[in-house]
């Protein structure tokens, strides 16, 4: 079972594995997306207010902070986390921990 957050903007064909968290429950984040083709494995937390955009793979036991962007085309890895305000960009593979407010730009292979 997983637990999504009514109030976040999901595409339908949005594949999410089970035991993971999306959103906040309570809905105290702001609104947050995520976008066509995503496909977010097990156990990973989502906060409400990050943005993934299109054809996204985010593997099992990953975790992505609030007011996060992810650039479409991106690979994260299993076990990767990426803390508050980060943004990634487009076509990235993004494994280990991104600190707070890091910024990665475009075609990044990033092994924190």
């Amino acid at each position: 079972m997983s637990v999504v957050a009514r109030a976040m903007d999901i595409s339908p064909d949005v594949t999410i594995g089970p035991f993971t968290v999306v959103g906040d429950p309570d809905g105290r984040d702001e609104m947050g997306s995520i976008g066509v083709g995503v496909s977010i494995g097990t156990h990973c937390l989502i906060a409400r207010s990050a943005r993934i955009d299109e054809h996204v793979t985010v593997d099992s036991f990953c975790r992505i902070g609030g007011g996060s962007h992810v650039g479409a085309g991106t690979q994260i890895l299993y076990g990767a986390q990426i803390f508050s305000r980060c943004q990634i960009g487009q076509n990235c593979v993004i494994a280990g921990e991104v600190p707070d407010r890091v910024v990665i730009e475009d075609d990044v292979t990033f092994m924190g």
